[in-house]
């Protein structure tokens, strides 16, 4: 293991429920990395995995700064920090990121890197249409494509796709860049160019 990431998503019901408050997330977070850190002193950890919020909308940031003042008085051992983001207009991650960034700055952690560990088109409230486009067919590889090219530009250290193979084969506009039985989607193909593409290390300012 090279990176553990501790949390997913505890600014989302789902993964923590409201009966649990934040500080008591907090409290979780700081406790088992100085426990890791102890234990695997090698081991690059961090977390705690957010959802877009804490980087898009302004009631949610506040978490985001809570989260940094509350490691920060503990000496909490961080070597990244992570986050997620589910959408179809790159310029979210470019700006939610470029605030991450911001607030980790004036939080004293100007240096800390971000790691997106979860990312991928959105299909909420979509038609199932909408849905084979966004995970199956060309208009999601565009739009993938789209966002890997942000994701050169706004200063991440490391983006983590979510993920690579779908768990059903009757549900393939699931998050997978392969359906259930292998067969490549169009992203997957898009991914085999981003491919080609990391072996150039510099790149060209254009402007129309």
């Amino acid at each position: 293991f090279r990176y553990v990431e501790i949390g997913n998503e505890p600014d989302y019901e789902q993964f923590w429920p409201s009966g649990f408050s934040m500080l008591y997330f907090f409290q979780l977070f700081d406790r088992t990395a100085q426990a890791m850190r102890t234990a695997f002193p090698d081991i690059m950890i961090g977390g705690p995995g957010f959802t877009q919020n804490v980087n898009m909308k302004d009631s949610s940031k506040q978490i985001l700064r809570d989260f940094l003042a509350y490691i920060s008085g503990r000496a909490t051992p961080m070597d990244f920090i992570s986050c997620h983001h589910y959408t179809n207009d790159p310029y979210d991650i470019m700006t939610g990121l470029a605030s991450m960034r911001q607030i980790l700055s004036e939080n004293g952690y100007a240096s800390l890197p971000i790691h997106n560990t979860e990312w991928n088109n959105d299909t909420n409230g979509k038609t199932v249409v909408e849905q084979a486009d966004l995970r199956i067919n060309a208009k999601g590889a565009a739009i993938n494509s789209a966002i890997w090219t942000a994701f050169q530009k706004c200063g991440v250290s490391e983006a983590f796709f979510f993920r690579g193979n779908d768990t059903n084969i009757t549900f393939p506009a699931f998050y997978g860049l392969f359906k259930a039985d292998g067969t490549p989607k169009k992203s997957a193909l898009a991914f085999r160019l981003f491919s080609y593409f990391s072996k150039y290390t510099s790149g060209l300012q254009l402007s129309q």
